[in-house]
């Protein structure tokens, strides 16, 4: 078992589910650019399996992901009454109301509500709050990018290729489920909002300076791909990236290509996908990736020259 794992940019944070839970414990719903599928072969190029564990567990996001695994760690309970209470209403009903509902003051009411528009939204579109406290959804890269604030009784443009801006899970409890497998899982787990340096995190293990046996997984927003709420420039992922390699840790970054600023400092690139259907999916590896866990997702393996 590794002393820590990070999941920086967490998102849903697939991969640190199936790590601590297990093939079963997924994501509470659907999030665009997910690594739900790709998660043991993530965890396989680290050297880690699907149930194998780690001592102490951090995430990190800025968005309201973030808030989501905060109140997932405080009272999975809580959150999960807040979405079995609606179970039986109509569920594109339901997805309208808290659209045109102004922001949640209360985390827990605001994370139950972004769970249900997330988890609704077509082709699991970004969906956040603006400052005004609207609901939004973020407009594709190919439609100019950006976002699109939901107001009145007018839905968004739907995702190209979808005929609508809702879709997806049709129940509360379907949720609610997940909520408490995930409390489970990540039972003690560290939530931050702001990245930490990998000082402050080799600090908080007890090891200053050092992060041997440590996993770092980054999966940051693709350059060029459709925003989410929190943006991150590509030279700050490489910057933190590299920081915590320099402390011992083994680093892998997710991205549309392998990232060539890390690739110079002798890193290692894997092709998940390797010219198969779907967008394409890179690994930046600090060490040489151990194994796939699915080589069917990814064969035959390529790796950047």
């Amino acid at each position: 078992m590794i002393r820590a794992y990070l999941e920086l940019f967490a998102g849903g944070a697939a991969c640190a589910l199936a790590l601590m839970g297990g093939a079963s414990v997924v994501p509470p719903v659907g999030y665009m650019g997910g690594k739900r599928r790709l998660a043991p072969n993530i965890l396989g190029a680290a050297g880690l399996r699907v149930g194998g564990r780690a001592e102490r567990v951090l995430l990190c996001d800025a968005g309201l992901w973030g808030e989501v695994w905060s109140e997932v760690v405080r009272d999975a309970p809580g959150l999960a009454a807040r979405l079995i209470a609606w179970e039986g209403r109509d569920p594109s009903e339901l997805w309208r109301s808290l659209a045109m509902a102004p922001r949640p003051e209360d985390p827990q009411e605001r994370a139950a509500a972004y769970l249900w528009l997330q988890g609704r939204a077509a082709s699991c579109t970004p969906v956040w709050w603006d400052t005004d406290g609207h609901a939004s959804m973020a407009r594709s890269a190919s439609s100019g990018g950006g976002e699109q604030r939901i107001v009145g009784a007018v839905m968004p443009d739907p995702p190209r290729g979808s005929r609508s801006a809702t879709s997806g899970i049709a129940r509360p409890s379907t949720v609610a489920l997940r909520i408490l497998a995930a409390g489970r899982a990540l039972a003690g787990a560290r939530i931050d909002r702001q990245h930490p340096t990998a000082i402050e995190v080799s600090i908080w293990l007890g090891t200053p300076g050092d992060l041997s046996g440590v996993v770092v997984m980054l999966d940051p927003p693709y350059v060029g791909a459709t925003r989410y709420e929190a943006t991150c420039p590509r030279e700050d992922v490489v910057a933190l990236a590299y920081s915590y390699r320099a402390c011992g840790a083994t680093v892998i970054v997710c991205e549309a290509e392998a990232l060539p600023e890390l690739l110079a400092l002798g890193w290692h690139g894997l092709d998940l996908r390797d010219g198969q259907a779907g967008k394409p999916e890179w690994l930046t590896c600090s060490h040489p990736p151990h194994h796939l866990a699915r080589p069917q997702l990814a064969l035959p393996l390529r790796r950047s020259a």
